[in-house]
């Protein structure tokens, strides 16, 4: 159920510049449930410069604009929570929450 997750940098969604992944495993009967990409160094300088951009923008935005952002984000966690959950429940190992 959990897909492959890589690294999201200078905008596209990459496998760490080393190549190596690990595996996600299910606590709850111990199966690889996935992979997830791992940062070296050179990911996490360019992050690190990805952030340093975005914040450029972020500064110079209103509280306004940044509350619409923000409330979009909480938007589409709560449309997707039905997707959601089952992921984060396979990859915790633990029983499903219906408390949203």
């Amino acid at each position: 159920m959990t897909s492959d997750v890589l690294l999201y940098l200078d905008g596209k969604w990459v496998l760490g510049s080393g190549g190596r992944t690990l595996d996600v495993v299910n606590p709850a009967n111990e199966e690889v449930a996935g992979t997830v990409a791992v940062a070296e160094r050179a990911d996490l300088d360019v992050a690190l410069a990805d952030a340093a951009r975005g914040f450029e923008i972020w500064k110079h935005t209103s509280p306004v604009e940044r509350g619409k952002v923000l409330r979009k984000a909480a938007d589409l966690l709560r449309e997707r929570a039905e997707a959601i959950m089952p992921v984060l429940t396979e990859q915790q190992g633990s029983a499903v929450s219906l408390g949203l």
